[in-house]
């Protein structure tokens, strides 16, 4: 610090007067500021991406089954065709409502 005090901030003070190297002083120290957040921010940054990766990896997962779940049930309904005639006969007419609050 000493020698910082000598060799840059004496000099400066001499010769531009303590105005302008007090205006230096707050300049480089924003300079030192900025740097520093822009390391924090990009850390968040990493961190959010991470998160949004995995996050979408479970969702597309997720759909993947609901899918493959939905797949088995309309196959299960073609066998049984008076289950799925009753069915698209309710949503048809509008009557989906009444049909499942007779089932719960």
């Amino acid at each position: 610090m000493e020698q910082l005090m000598k060799t840059v901030i004496l000099p400066l003070i001499t010769d531009y007067g303590i105005p302008l190297t007090l205006v230096v002083f707050f300049v480089w120290r924003d300079y030192k500021r900025e740097a520093s957040l822009s390391g924090t921010i990009r850390k968040l940054e990493d961190e959010m991406r991470t998160i949004l990766k995995e996050q979408v990896t479970n969702v597309t997962r997720a759909l993947t089954n609901n899918t493959s779940c939905m797949r088995e049930i309309i196959a299960m309904l073609r066998t049984r065709p008076c289950v799925a005639d009753e069915l698209a006969e309710a949503i048809i007419s509008g009557k989906l409502s009444e049909c499942t609050k007779d089932n719960t």
